[in-house]
């Protein structure tokens, strides 16, 4: 810690986060166990994560294929492991590779609970009121195509069972289909 009081410059208590500054204006106006901005809570400490950094791929020709700025991290304790390469920077792609990584965690941790179980969800429930809308609205659960190829279908003849015909076998029975 650089200076003490309000205004203090270095490492912050209040984030719980032993790599995070405390910021020079204001830094008591944090709450405690705040995350940073970050509306949760980390599910892994630095240390318990590996990180490599590998060369790149896809579009972008030999920039890419040369430049190592993709991320692999892996959180050792679950085994859990994301690879990032949706940016050119390497900061960008680290910053992303952890949220992604938050995701997972979550995911995994809480399941249903979790922030993306719980949007999940919602999108489920959407679909299935709007497809309780579109029942009452126009009463079938078919589309008209769907609806006219079922028609069209009764109207042929039966197929013949499954097994070897000769063709000159099958040709009579299409004629005959066509004379009635």
């Amino acid at each position: 810690m650089i200076r003490a009081g309000r205004l203090a410059l270095g490492l912050s208590r209040a984030s719980g986060n032993a790599g995070a500054f405390a910021s020079a204006f204001h830094s008591s106006a944090l709450p405690r166990g705040s995350w940073a901005g970050s509306d949760s809570p980390p599910f892994f400490v630095e240390a318990d994560l590996r990180e490599q950094f590998t060369k790149g791929g896809g579009k972008g020709g030999q920039g890419v294929n040369k430049s190592s700025n993709a991320v692999l991290l892996q959180h050792v304790p679950t085994g859990t492991a994301v690879k990032v390469h949706t940016h050119r920077a390497l900061v960008d792609n680290r910053k992303e590779a952890r949220a992604l990584l938050r995701q997972k965690l979550d995911l995994k941790l809480h399941g249903a609970d979790s922030k993306a179980g719980q949007q999940q969800s919602k999108l489920q429930r959407a679909k299935q009121t709007a497809a309780r809308r579109a029942r009452e609205k126009y009463g079938a659960t078919e589309g008209k195509a769907a609806a006219s190829a079922k028609a069209d279908s009764s109207a042929q003849p039966p197929k013949a069972p499954a097994g070897r015909r000769n063709s000159a076998a099958r040709v009579r029975e299409q004629l005959a289909h066509l004379r009635d």
